[in-house]
């Protein structure tokens, strides 16, 4: 967006006067012009120093020997090959922890720990980890699910299914006559057990 008369004095409304406006205006054209200026020597001496700098290797290399030049291209080729065989596995440790449901935001911050070299190794690291946060999600959904459990009432007689395994005996002898009837026509089974007793 460029920055004008009119911009400003949206900004800054009509208390500003037109003087006032041409003033600020100046101060940051001459601010734009000298960091351009300033942008443009960075450049140069940027410029200069990676001159200066294939200059000297030029003559680093120039001083190696044959046997020299080759073992930095081993070197090299080594490095390159080390680099391709860290990201091929990075990718196959992705695919491991992508396909058990996690995004890049949650494995995120953990697969460069886990990403090796050696792909086998990275993939079975990544399979270690997918393995404990399913036990860990498990165990989380197990432990919600006997807290809800612990926290529901059983069911009474008329509940329904055999709710004459939530009275006891004792109970059954308590009712009146009336709740034996009731019991009877709701929990049969419950009802032979507690009359044959």
């Amino acid at each position: 967006m460029a920055f004008d008369r009119e911009r400003l004095r949206q900004i800054l409304g009509d208390t500003v006067s037109d003087e006032a406006l041409g003033d600020i205006l100046k101060a940051h054209s001459q601010s734009v012009s000298q960091d351009k200026g300033s942008i443009a020597r960075m450049q140069q001496q940027l410029d200069a120093y990676a001159a200066k700098e294939a200059e000297w290797e030029q003559q680093r290399q120039a001083g190696l020997s044959d046997q020299e030049r080759l073992q930095e291209a081993l070197e090299a080729a080594n490095r390159a090959q080390q680099d391709y065989a860290r990201k091929s596995a990075r990718l196959d440790a992705e695919q491991v922890l992508v396909k058990a449901g996690m995004t890049a935001d949650q494995y995120g911050p953990l697969i460069d720990s886990l990403v090796s070299e050696d792909s086998g190794k990275t993939v079975e690291r990544a399979n270690a980890l997918v393995a404990l946060v399913a036990a860990q999600a498990k165990a989380a959904t197990d432990a919600a699910v006997r807290d809800v459990l612990a926290s529901t009432p059983a069911p009474g007689a008329g509940a329904g299914g055999d709710g004459g395994a939530a009275v006891t005996k004792e109970r059954f002898d308590a009712m009146t006559y009336s709740e034996q009837v009731a019991f009877k026509a709701e929990n049969p089974e419950a009802f032979k057990r507690f009359t044959q007793i």
